[in-house]
């Protein structure tokens, strides 16, 4: 469960349920209470909050989402603001039985307001440390119950304080010493994939046959800039939509025989391989250690490399839609811990789609904003798979690890598009490794969207 604090308007937000800050009457009011009634539909939302009745402070009602993106609206009342410690556990409960109703009604993502902050008078520190302290708390229990808990911030004062608190919050507990002991453990292996990686550069600088299959992929290496429209559109007579707890060169290994394969590459916007060479461990860097992926792309004296890594060091972290399509790509090593070397009658060949996610980690865009530009980066890469002939795609979470993108977004983004090109490819294929041997919240997110 990933906790995340945003500036902007809640009735924006594309979530499995928004959170509208209730009076015990649960009649309309004024503020975002009153913006949330609007954009719901006014007389659908007061008639089925008529059917409720009466709403004590702390507790809170479920209603549907109406005209909202969200499919639910959980009406929680804070308690008003009168310095007293009752009050606070008020508005902690009001938190706990909005997120138990979310869990309830199977919801994976939720956004807050800022419980009491309006016209119930919290000082906003205490209710921010109430709010962001009372759901980690919350998160302790039911990590894998929700994926994504947001607090919508109306104005830049309320932002800035629950924005600190929260920062403060985060550090504070990275300094338990559990988590000290796992910083340890993450450098100890951090160190090992940059062992990995360098084996893998030996060996394919000094085999020959590595060597050869790296100069073909490279001549026939293609860039695909935006808006890109192939003329290859035939229909698959069997079309089939999978969803794979693999990582995604343990999906490609598993279909490489079965048909023209391509993998979409989660790549950097700047740099070849993102942080392989520092020992990073998101998806790109596991396939350049496992594969010839990493000097098919590092051509720094190319073409290729200015108009792709150079244009989007100039454009910032939002990227573009252009791909870089790599043709036969080997795999020569396991996707595993230890990088393993496979015997050399099991090295495979698959076609890489290299695309750039939103890098978001630093960077704050409305819900519908993201939606718009992942959409139009699903479609480009949908297009050059079909200008390649590709029978089977391998898609996943795209940007919703390192890069910090909504995974409800961008799995709203996917089903749009995998509707309108589904019948043109024998399988598309989502991979979403899981280490827990638990379906990860990402994996339930696009399973329950798409499918």
């Amino acid at each position: 469960m990933k906790i995340i604090i945003v500036k902007g308007d809640i009735t924006n937000a594309i979530t499995d349920a928004i959170v509208c800050a209730a009076n015990s009457r649960l009649a309309p009011s004024s503020g975002e209470c009153g913006a949330i009634f609007n954009a719901a539909g006014y007389d659908e939302l007061k008639e089925a909050l008529s059917k409720q009745g009466y709403c004590a402070p702390g507790n809170a009602v479920i209603t549907p989402g109406f005209k909202l993106n969200s499919k639910y609206i959980i009406h929680a009342v804070g308690p008003i603001y009168k310095d007293n410690r009752d009050d606070d556990l008020l508005l902690a409960s009001a938190y706990i039985n909005s997120l138990n109703l979310a869990i309830n009604n199977n919801c994976l993502t939720i956004a807050f307001p800022a419980l009491s902050t309006g016209l119930y008078n919290y000082p906003y520190e205490l209710a921010a440390n109430i709010a962001i302290s009372t759901i980690y708390d919350y998160k302790r229990i039911h990590d894998n119950d929700l994926a994504y808990v947001y607090i919508y911030c109306y104005d830049d004062e309320i932002y800035k304080v629950f924005n600190d608190v929260h920062y403060k919050y985060i550090n504070d507990w990275k300094r338990n010493i559990n988590d000290i002991v796992k910083l340890g453990d993450t450098l100890k292996d951090r160190d090992m994939r940059v062992q990995a990686f360098k084996n893998t550069r030996d060996l394919y600088m000094n085999d020959k046959s590595l060597i050869k299959s790296i100069k073909e992929t490279k001549k026939n290496t293609k860039l695909y800039l935006e808006g890109f429209e192939s003329n290859k559109k035939n229909i698959s007579d069997d079309s089939k939509l999978i969803f794979e707890r693999l990582s995604s060169l343990d999906a490609a290994k598993k279909y490489a025989k079965l048909g023209n394969v391509a993998l979409l590459n989660f790549a950097s916007g700047t740099h070849p391989g993102g942080g392989v060479l520092t020992g990073a461990n998101a998806q790109e860097e596991s396939i350049c250690r496992a594969s010839t992926l990493y000097k098919c792309l590092n051509d720094e004296s190319g073409n290729l490399y200015e108009s792709f890594y150079g244009y989007h060091k100039q454009l910032g972290n939002l990227y573009s839609d252009r791909i870089i399509y790599s043709p036969n790509v080997l795999v020569f090593k396991n996707d595993d811990k230890e990088n393993t070397l496979l015997d050399k009658n099991d090295w495979y060949k698959i076609n890489i789609i290299s695309s750039s996610a939103p890098n978001l980690r630093n960077e704050q865009i409305s819900d519908n904003d993201l939606y718009n530009i992942i959409l139009t980066r699903i479609k480009n890469i949908f297009e050059v798979a079909l200008d390649n002939d590709i029978e089977i795609l391998i898609l996943g979470a795209f940007g919703c690890g390192a890069f910090s993108n909504n995974t409800l977004v961008n799995a709203k983004a996917f089903k749009l598009i995998c509707d309108e090109y589904k019948k043109y490819f024998k399988m598309i294929i989502f991979a979403i490794p899981d280490e827990n041997e638990e379906k990860s919240a990402n994996y339930r997110i696009f399973e329950n969207i798409l499918n």
